[in-house]
């Protein structure tokens, strides 16, 4: 019998050793799924904080594009305005141009007439 409890002594130590590797093994396992979970709760922090600043960011540039529209609007506006202002000034010009053109060309055919008229004998009806 005591070869049979030497061979039970033998077995406690064995499944000893075995039970003290399975629990080096397990407090190795939960030690590196801290680290993991550490790790994704970090990266998990970082995105939230990213897309607060991005909703930030974006709710800025809505707001300075509404002022840019408000802005540009106006200048656009001004342009054209301004665009018509010379368009009408070079129409004005040309009208004005084109009146003493006539009106020269109306006062040299109406010169033409009279000494035109000087000339032809008087018709006696």
């Amino acid at each position: 019998m005591s070869q049979a409890v030497v061979q039970w002594l033998n077995q406690i130590k064995a499944l000893e050793q075995q039970v003290a590797d399975l629990q080096a093994e397990l407090a190795e396992s939960n030690a590196s799924g801290n680290q993991w979970r550490q790790r994704y709760d970090t990266e998990a922090q970082q995105r939230r904080q990213e897309a607060v600043a991005m909703q930030a960011e974006t709710a800025q540039l809505t707001g300075t594009i509404a002022q840019l529209q408000t802005v540009v609007a106006p200048s656009e506006l001004a342009a054209e305005r301004d665009r018509l202002a010379a368009s009408l000034a070079t129409e004005k010009t040309s009208h004005e141009q084109t009146r003493k053109d006539l009106t020269t060309a109306l006062s040299d055919a109406m010169e033409l007439l009279s000494k035109g008229k000087s000339r032809l004998p008087d018709v006696v009806d």
